[in-house]
């Protein structure tokens, strides 16, 4: 009985331990499918930088057999790798190598080679592997292409920089056939095309004229090139309509071989990307980049070589380059209206309707602004949400703050924009003063704090002096702040090395009011200083200093001519004083009159 309990016994541990064998190998099986299954390369190396394992992305990426193993320095050795500026990577500045030695890897980039011999960007993460004593044994590390997600990155930066070089065109200068031929090269290079072209638009006869081309060396071929878009921008009945159709309605078009196949190409053109140059809804032009690789020739055969096929157009390529054209519309119209108040300044009159021209100008500028800005700043957003979707934390971190930093220069953008605004609402007598009691000591304190955060190389402090009234005046809060905001960014900008800003307050007798008290307000700074004979123009518009550097210090000259006119409006005045030497700064002196309540108030005590 007893050997018969311990055989049953047996069994049972048998089948126990069977069962546990069938399901230890299931979930092996399991966990193998999973890691064959990811779409990052997975890669397992022991401490001493031998491969263990690695799953089929990363065999299928290096072009490999999975079930090679190798060591970190045989891999280094048959895929070099560079930083993304383009510098060689030692073995010892490897990611994987640092890690190996303990340091924590998390997102790092660098470029490689693919098995198929394509170079890729690569992003790589590393986890360490520890034993019960929490020594490292090993690692593991996953990585993933991230090349379209880099060009992205660099599409986007190189979007807005054209866009601003472009803002800066548009002031200042007056030949409409430069400006043109500027943002056509500025065009071409951030798309990275091979050359492009300019075409005007008459509207009676509904036809474009070629203005200028860029990136041709040949002329032959570029008369070749520009017979190629007549087929497109001319066509015979039924013959590339939609294309046409779409720039006629405002909207970029993409044209490729491929894409129109059946049409007449006798050039094989590969590819070419158009936006309209438009302005109040109207079309002035046209902007045409080409992005294709070459025209193929006929050989000794007469037959045709296959044409080479570029990289498509994407989404951001086409909102950069509408983008553009519509700010070359700009440049158009602002030529066309220099010229006009050129010509009027033979009279009294014409020079009034040359102002008023300005006016027009600085109005429809910074509306028309808005379209480019909204552009990059949509698309900006766009790909903010499409990078959330399936990114692991770390990744999503890093494109959310490149992305951020892009919208926050269009914003900055969206300022000069603003201040066009203001000064056209100015010059029309259209700026709302909001009048109030309002403590200038507070407003003074305010901006101070709120300035000091924001720049580590300045101190920037705020006196005020003691007083048997309070510093109280009648005006708009907003405006009051932004005046003194102006002047402490101003003091900060012209202050390169950085040292003091003082905003000092003090209470003064009016000259010309005998009996009423005056506020004053100083901000004094250590910076570059004012050329003397730019002090009695410093409030002027567009004027700036013949000591700043135009390429260093950014500024459209606006500022302190807003400065000075919000404080006509309050019954203010400012002034300038400085030696012009630099290392002794500047100081301005703004004078408020102090409130009509609070003189009632003392009156009355």
């Amino acid at each position: 009985a007893a050997q018969c309990a311990l055989a049953v016994e047996k069994d049972h541990l048998l089948a126990d331990i069977h069962q546990a064998a069938a399901l230890a190998n299931e979930r092996a099986n399991t966990l193998d499918a999973v890691f064959q299954a990811m779409t990052e390369g997975i890669t397992v190396l022991s401490q001493d930088g031998e491969v263990l394992v690695r799953n089929t992305a990363a065999s299928l990426f290096l072009g490999i057999p999975i079930n090679s193993t190798d060591k970190l320095q045989g891999f280094l050795n048959r895929f070099p790798t560079r930083t993304l500026h383009g510098q060689p990577i030692s073995y010892d500045e490897f990611p994987l190598s640092r890690a190996l030695k303990g340091e924590r890897i998390r997102g790092e980039r660098f470029v490689t080679v693919r098995g198929d011999g394509v170079e890729r960007v690569i992003e790589v993460n590393v986890t360490h592997m520890l034993d019960e004593s929490q020594k490292q044994r090993g690692l593991v590390s996953a990585f993933r292409d991230v090349t379209e997600q880099t060009r992205v990155e660099q599409r986007l930066r190189k979007a807005l920089e054209t866009m601003l070089n472009v803002a800066e065109a548009v002031s200042g200068i007056t030949e409409m056939k430069d400006i043109l031929h500027s943002v056509l090269a500025m065009t071409v290079s951030t798309l990275t095309c091979h050359r492009g072209s300019v075409h005007l638009f008459n509207e009676d006869e509904q036809a474009f004229t070629f203005l200028l081309s860029s990136g041709f060396e040949d002329d032959e071929v570029e008369k070749a090139w520009l017979l190629e878009q007549n087929f497109w921008l001319s066509p015979a009945a039924n013959q590339y309509q939609g294309f046409r159709g779409q720039i006629l309605e405002g909207h970029a078009a993409v044209i490729s071989a491929e894409q129109y196949a059946s049409q007449p190409n006798p050039f094989n053109q590969a590819m070419v990307l158009a936006a309209p140059i438009t302005h109040n809804h109207h079309i002035l032009g046209l902007i045409i980049v080409d992005r294709s690789l070459s025209h193929s020739k006929a050989d000794s055969t007469g037959e045709s070589r296959p044409p080479s096929w570029p990289r498509d157009f994407s989404i951001w390529d086409m909102a950069v380059i509408e983008g553009i054209a519509q700010l070359a519309g700009l440049v158009i119209e602002q030529a066309r209206w220099q010229q006009e108040a050129a010509s009027a300044r033979t009279s009294e009159a014409a020079m009034r309707e040359a102002n008023a021209l300005k006016d027009e100008f600085l109005a429809i500028t910074a509306h028309e602004f808005r379209s480019p800005l909204t552009v990059i700043l949509t698309h900006s957003q766009v790909g903010l949400r499409m990078m959330r979707k399936g990114t692991e934390p770390q990744t999503l971190q890093r494109v959310s703050d490149s992305l951020m930093a892009i919208e926050e220069q269009a914003h900055q953008l969206t300022n000069i924009v603003n201040t066009f605004l203001e000064v056209t609402q100015i010059n029309r007598k259209q700026l709302v003063i909001n009048s109030e009691p309002v403590d200038l000591a507070q407003i003074a304190q305010h901006v101070v704090t709120t300035h000091s955060a924001t720049s580590a190389k300045h101190q920037i402090r705020c006196h005020i002096a003691p007083s048997v009234h309070p510093y109280n005046v009648m005006g708009d809060k907003a405006r009051l702040k932004q005046v003194l905001a102006n002047l402490i960014q101003n003091a900060v900008k012209y202050s390169p090395l950085g040292g003091t800003i003082t905003v000092s307050l003090c209470q003064a007798q009016s000259t010309e009011n005998e009996g009423r008290r005056t506020i004053e307000v100083c901000v004094a700074d250590s910076g570059i200083g004012i050329p003397k004979d730019a002090l009695p123009r410093l409030f002027e518009r567009f004027y700036r200093g013949s000591n700043i550097d135009g390429n260093k210090t950014r500024g459209i000259g606006l500022g302190l001519y807003i400065v000075a006119e919000l404080l006509r409006m309050h019954d203010g005045t400012i002034r300038a004083e400085s030696t012009g030497i630099p290392g002794e700064g500047s100081r301005f002196i703004i004078t408020l009159p102090s409130s009509p309540i609070e003189k009632e108030l003392v009156d009355s005590a």
